[in-house]
């Protein structure tokens, strides 16, 4: 049996006459109208900010919320100039006495409704009406993350033929509610800042032009690979999205296609300034969340950066005063090297800080050399990848502020090579490490002088770890007002005290999603918890998590928009009237 509409008093018709408008209270206050002999009632919360509408003005059916001067339909509480529109009720007037109907909310129903709120606020790039609907549907069922990223990615898609920053930046704040365990009110802020970047990325963009695969090619996959990675190096752009897509056709699509994208991407010496197989790998994460089903709309959008990318081979910077050219050209003769019988390799760490050393020659042989004696292209890269974390966490600030991007695209391409490298492992990726390892290399004047690691400073210098959620306070604290060593110190302290993980980690997050920050910062963020993960165990773990608070150090503060934006979406999601005069 269908549940009855909820009939709430809203007092005499003949004062409302009289008053023009009257309140009445259920789950939130709902306004009442009289103007030009009828009645209307309405949410009393202007869907923007939840001004009271009440002092609003009601003329010829229009309501205007005098805040911001956003219009509503009485009847049917469309908006007509603004954003969103407002819950209408009807209204019955019995015996001289009104009453306002509510109806009620089925959960499909809500549900149904936030996700064409989501839609509409994707496309008209609204960031409340966006947090509304994301805090919404996370509320009444966590679940729906999926389909939620699957609405903003088909979205970006249709309407950008690349893979944008905003695709990229979702991705990694899926990643961070993936690997954290958030309250609703930071997932909100997470996924919120996340869709709001795509939105921004192709607010003005036209429609894409999608291609078609081939009918009935008659070459095999390994051809249509071969074929796929000479468009890429000719820059081909629409010859590459056609065989592509046909490689994305049948069974095991994604791999096929993965193993070729990923190979075009290592094809060139550290394409894109990383920036290229980083995208590739965020494709595939977000295809992991949202559904490799979606593969052939999400992953030709890497072609425009693939095809159009700088190559890095080609700069003076690679070939003066050594030839870094020559060197790996002569070491891919006999790539990859194989395993010797009866040996064995140092390990990670060891490996790690050959890569960090002053001499290209010894870098590639002990790369090599470590490939030779045992090491997994996967060992050889997560090498990479804590050799790209040291350099980050050294970081000395008498560089220029800008030189934090030259650190940050070594930071980012390693993450992105080492997860890239566990999942399609082929010695076509493993050039990749020589690529970073010799980026890493020209890189080195970020360290001189080196910022010294906490695990190598006096103890009597670093913070006091008498108190957890102190510790915590000061790091917070440290990140706000830019004290880069004292944020990393604090990440030391703590977890060597043996703290609860999971408080530290909720800190960090929280303390990033409070600030406005910009591309770079949200992917060394996301590379920094992945990285800490891949370590976890090990003496070094600390480090990516102590050079991520000090990038983050380093750029702070910033503004502070959408954190406030968003915290006004989830008070009126939750029903509280966010302004007291009403």
């Amino acid at each position: 049996m269908a549940t009855q509409p909820k009939r709430l008093h809203a007092g005499s018709a003949q004062h409302l006459r009289e008053t023009g408008h009257a309140l009445v209270h259920a789950d939130h206050s709902i306004v009442v109208f009289y103007s030009e002999g009828r009645f209307y009632a309405m949410d009393n919360r202007c869907p923007h900010m939840g001004y009271p509408l009440s002092q609003g003005s009601m003329k010829d059916g229009l309501l205007t919320c005098h805040w911001h001067n956003w219009q509503f339909e009485g009847g049917s509480g469309a908006c007509l100039v603004g954003g969103a529109d407002v819950e209408a009720y009807g209204v019955i007037e019995e015996d001289g006495e009104l009453f306002v109907e509510v109806p009620p909310k089925p959960a499909e129903l809500q549900r149904a409704r936030s996700l064409d709120l989501l839609r509409e606020g994707i496309e008209r790039a609204r960031t409340l009406q966006i947090a509304r609907a994301v805090y919404a549907l996370l509320r009444d069922e966590p679940e729906s993350l999926p389909e939620i990223l699957a609405v903003a990615a088909e979205y970006a898609a249709t309407w950008r033929s690349e893979m944008t920053g905003g695709l990229v930046t979702l991705t990694a704040m899926t990643q961070i509610d993936q690997m954290v365990e958030l309250p609703l009110e930071d997932r909100t802020l997470a996924i919120a800042k996340g869709i709001r970047a795509v939105a921004q990325a192709v607010a003005t963009s036209p429609p894409r032009r999608f291609e078609r695969p081939m009918p009935s090619p008659s070459a095999d996959d390994a051809t249509l690979g071969r074929w796929f990675r000479t468009f890429a190096d000719d820059r081909a752009r629409r010859g590459a999205e056609v065989t592509l897509l046909t490689l994305l056709q049948g069974d095991n699509a994604s791999e096929k296609a993965g193993h070729a994208l990923f190979a075009a991407s290592t094809d060139h010496f550290f394409i894109g300034a990383g920036h290229v197989l980083d995208f590739a790998n965020k494709a595939f994460e977000l295809l992991d969340t949202i559904g490799h089903e979606h593969a052939a709309t999400i992953l030709p959008g890497l072609l425009e950066p693939l095809c159009s990318a700088d190559r890095h081979e080609e700069d003076f910077e690679w070939k003066h005063p050594v030839d870094l050219v020559a060197l790996l050209d002569g070491t891919f003769g006999q790539w990859p090297p194989e395993p010797g019988a009866g040996t064995a390799w140092d390990g990670v760490e060891p490996l790690a800080e050959a890569i960090l050393s002053d001499d290209p020659h010894a870098i590639v042989a002990a790369i090599t050399g470590a490939l030779r004696s045992g090491a997994s292209p996967q060992e050889a890269a997560k090498a990479l990848a804590l050799a790209a974390a040291i350099r980050l966490a050294q970081f000395h600030p008498r560089n220029e502020f800008f030189d934090w991007n030259t650190v940050h695209h070594s930071f980012s391409y390693a993450n992105a090579l080492h997860q890239a490298i566990r999942r399609f492992p082929s010695g076509e990726l493993t050039r990749g490490v020589l690529h970073g390892a010799m980026y890493c290399y020209l890189i080195r004047f970020l360290n001189i002088p080196k910022a010294p690691l906490a695990h190598t400073k006096d103890p009597a210098k670093l913070p006091k770890a008498d108190d957890a959620n102190k510790l915590l306070e000061r790091m917070r604290e440290a990140i706000e007002t830019k004290k880069m060593d004292l944020a990393g110190d604090c990440v030391y302290v703590y977890l060597t005290a043996g703290y609860p993980e999971a408080d530290l980690l909720q800190t960090l997050v929280h303390t990033f999603l409070y600030e406005d920050h910009g591309f770079h910062p949200i992917q060394d963020f996301e590379a920094g918890l992945r990285m800490y993960f891949d370590f976890k165990g090990s003496e070094w773990a600390y480090i990516p998590l102590a050079g991520m608070a000090r990038y983050l150090a380093a750029h702070s503060p910033t503004p502070r928009a959408v954190y406030q934006t968003v915290s006004n979406a989830i008070g009126l999601e939750q029903g509280r009237e966010l302004h007291t005069d009403v």
